[in-house]
């Protein structure tokens, strides 16, 4: 085993995003111990893991990691990634963990995704992410108590009653959004400065912006392209 872990690090030496798919059959296998190990093999350059389909409920801390990307683990929590633990962590994707509830532990991460987490309910705790993306999480239906400070701010698949204020946002992505009551005006973001909408319904047109850039398409009740002076 201890020949096998040298040529593993040996290989490990100039890789820099590594993926592990199908963890369930190995729980983990030993390269992420040996990543978590990092502060002694000064020789390990990864700065990304993709983890596929695991049963852990911890994952171990890997030094100088700067992106985790986690899919399909069902018995996963946030607090089982001691994200508290990292000083270089810079992006959190999670896709499909099915037993994530308190997300108040990514409050802070730069960059965070969570696609298909069905168990998360409460994001107000979520307003220190400089981007953030939301995707077809249905147990979240308020959102006007997050994304205080977020600049970049994606939601995708999902309704809303009305379009939250999001005071600090710049860009705001919105794609299968629908708003459940028809507005004729949508009124938008004071800073905002992108807006993208994609199969989003619910409006007919756009309040007053400073809007720099504009994407629309497949909106079936936008009728009025105005307000537009600065473009």
């Amino acid at each position: 085993i201890r020949s096998n872990r040298v040529e593993l690090v040996s290989r490990l030496e100039k890789v820099h995003i590594l993926t592990v798919p199908h963890c369930r059959k190995s729980q983990l296998p030993d390269i992420l111990v040996i990543l978590h190990q990092k502060t002694i093999l000064k020789s390990l350059t990864v700065k990304e893991v993709v983890l596929m389909e695991g049963e852990s409920e911890e994952i171990n801390v890997i030094e100088g990691l700067e992106v985790l990307r986690i899919y399909n683990f069902n018995k996963l929590k946030v607090a089982g990634l001691n994200l508290h633990a990292y000083t270089s962590l810079k992006t959190v994707v999670l896709e499909n963990c099915a037993n994530i509830d308190d997300v108040s532990g990514l409050d802070g991460i730069y960059n965070v995704m969570l696609k298909r987490c069905h168990n998360v309910k409460d994001i107000s705790c979520l307003n220190h992410n400089h981007r953030i993306t939301i995707d077809y999480c249905r147990g979240i239906t308020d959102y006007s108590k997050s994304f205080r400070h977020s600049h970049y701010i994606s939601l995708a698949n999902i309704q809303l009653e009305i379009l939250p204020s999001f005071p600090e946002v710049k860009s705001l992505s919105l794609t299968e959004v629908k708003l459940q009551h028809l507005e004729t005006t949508l009124a938008l973001p004071n800073r905002l400065q992108f807006l993208s909408l994609r199969n989003t319904a619910g409006f007919e047109r756009l309040g007053p912006n400073a809007l720099q850039k504009v994407c629309i398409s497949r909106c079936e009740d936008f009728q009025l392209l105005d307000n537009m002076g600065n473009i």
